[in-house]
């Protein structure tokens, strides 16, 4: 079974099967997930979030995850992405504010948009050499 979708870059019509569009609904919920659960773990008062390990190497951890699900989830437009990122990433700080004993931090801020790039960045990569190894073997 295939479908036909609309190229973001081109316009052009372009087939997809359904292994590639399975692997694109599974990103989407992925990346919803993972979006509302780091906004649940980030508006709860301290006592009852989870600690796993370093404060700094959470938020990467998180936000890398979130971020290569994103860029899976929603290939090209890298600049668009990052500006989300970005608007996420101090959506979640700022959601900090009225919660006792929670603060938004800049530091965090600068870890959580750097991680998301980085995964945003890696997908952007690995998917434009496939592309470009694609073209080459054609």
């Amino acid at each position: 079974m295939t479908s036909i979708t609309p190229d973001r870059g081109s316009g052009r019509a372009v087939v997809a099967s359904w292994p590639v569009t399975l692997g694109l609904h599974l990103a989407r919920v992925a990346t919803t997930i993972g979006a509302a659960s780091i906004l649940l773990l980030s508006v709860v008062p301290p006592g009852l979030r989870p600690v796993t390990g370093p404060h700094a190497a959470e938020h990467a951890l998180a936000f890398l995850v979130l971020g290569v699900a994103a860029g899976l989830a929603l290939p090209g437009r890298l600049p668009i992405h990052l500006l989300l990122a970005a608007g996420f990433t101090a959506a979640i700080e700022l959601a900090q504010i009225p919660v006792p004993g929670r603060h938004a931090r800049l530091a965090d801020f600068a870890v959580d948009l750097t991680a998301a790039a980085i995964g945003l960045a890696l997908v952007a990569a690995v998917r434009h050499r496939l592309a470009r190894a694609t073209r080459a073997a054609r």
